[in-house]
């Protein structure tokens, strides 16, 4: 009897072991936290001038050259259009020479080209209002599905909704036009010697600016020129504010430091003053009074050494504080023993009635007292 031996195939896959790949070198994470940040930066203006861009160019003044394409796209209706009227120039249907001398008088390079509303192709539709971050990538994967053209030949625009609808989605605006249709009319354009600012629908009223533009004006000059002077003017203000705010905290700072300085001053020559005049025991008063001296603190303790030095018998009405001394009226039926009184406080100079006494029918007596807070000067002995 024979016997077939199959023969054993070693298994090399799992003796040899793989060979590494060759890695790609990682740039520094200081180059790449640096190309993030200008990335940031660079996305952070584009998004600010797209904002400003519209809100600027409403508020601009002037003329604008509306170019109107016939449905068969031979022919070329040129409109003048301002804020308070439009009139037509001519059109391509006439004697061309006296079309291009009438638009020359314009003085104007670039004209809005709108397209005969059968030529393009429009939808209506909804997104989620959360993936409003991702409309152009949404709207560019359906394409296909939006227009009769290839995805890769076509060009388009859309507009969005202020805001959400009721159900919580937010409508898109959709056109779009085949690209061989929209580089004949550009072409036809550029025969007169104008560039497309702006490529649309004719549907759209002429008075206004294009909601929807598909040519989105990349190749206009004016435009690249206007979103310039934006980003310019955005970057010139930043930095304008930061270099105020930062001359502001200077300031603030050099002024906390000059009033520490002033008190300081004023401090000593107030010492020195009181140093000048009466006795040692007046300057210590007058001391102990000047560290006390601030505006509030001295109310406080003025007010706290008259409530201690009058009887609870005396009522204030009336209390004013100068910076040479005070004046109290009141009722009190100790009022004969108040100058007494304040004069034993030794906080006050010159105490007297400013006004007579006067008995009132409950038996209590009104009065009105001055005094100073400077001692008067002493005679000298003869």
């Amino acid at each position: 009897m024979q016997m077939m031996v199959k023969p054993v195939v070693p298994d090399v896959t799992s003796s040899v072991e793989p060979r590494a790949r060759p890695t790609k070198a990682e740039p520094p994470r200081s180059m790449a936290s640096s190309t993030g940040l200008l990335r940031w930066a660079s996305a952070t203006l584009t998004s600010f001038i797209d904002m400003i861009e519209p809100i600027v160019l409403s508020l601009s003044a002037g003329t604008r050259l509306v170019a109107v394409e016939s449905f068969d796209g031979e022919v070329l209706t040129f409109h003048s259009v301002s804020r308070r009227r439009s009139r037509v120039i001519g059109n391509s249907a006439g004697e061309r020479e006296v079309l291009i001398k009438a638009i020359k008088r314009t003085k104007l390079q670039e004209a809005e080209l709108r397209l005969d509303p059968e030529r393009l192709a429009t939808a209506r539709f909804k997104i989620p209002a959360a993936g409003i971050e991702f409309a152009r990538q949404i709207i560019e994967s359906r394409l296909d599905r939006l227009t009769p053209w290839r995805a890769n030949a076509v060009i388009h625009g859309y507009a969005l909704a202020a805001r959400p609808g009721a159900d919580g989605q937010i409508e898109v605006e959709f056109a779009a036009t085949a690209t061989t249709i929209a580089t004949a009319s550009l072409e036809h354009l550029a025969s007169f010697g104008l560039t497309a600012s702006a490529l649309g629908s004719a549907a759209e009223p002429l008075a206004e600016r294009l909601r929807i533009d598909l040519h989105g004006g990349n190749g206009a000059k004016a435009r690249q020129s206007r979103r310039r002077r934006i980003g310019v003017f955005a970057i010139a203000a930043l930095s304008l504010s930061v270099l105020a705010y930062s001359m502001t905290l200077f300031w603030a700072h050099q002024s906390s430091e000059r009033i520490g300085v002033l008190d300081t001053t004023l401090a000593k020559a107030r010492n020195r003053i009181v140093q000048a005049a009466g006795s040692s025991a007046d300057r210590d008063k007058d001391f102990a009074f000047i560290a006390t001296k601030s505006l509030d603190d001295a109310r406080f303790q003025l007010i706290d050494r008259l409530t201690s030095a009058l009887p609870d018998s005396t009522y204030l009405d009336e209390l004013d504080i100068e910076a040479s001394g005070i004046r109290i009226a009141g009722t009190s039926t100790e009022a004969s023993n108040l100058i007494r009184l304040l004069e034993d406080d030794k906080t006050f100079f010159g105490v007297k009635f400013s006004a007579p006494v006067i008995r009132q029918e409950d038996g209590r007596d009104r009065f009105e007292i001055t005094a100073s807070f400077v001692s008067p000067p002493k005679e000298a002995a003869p």
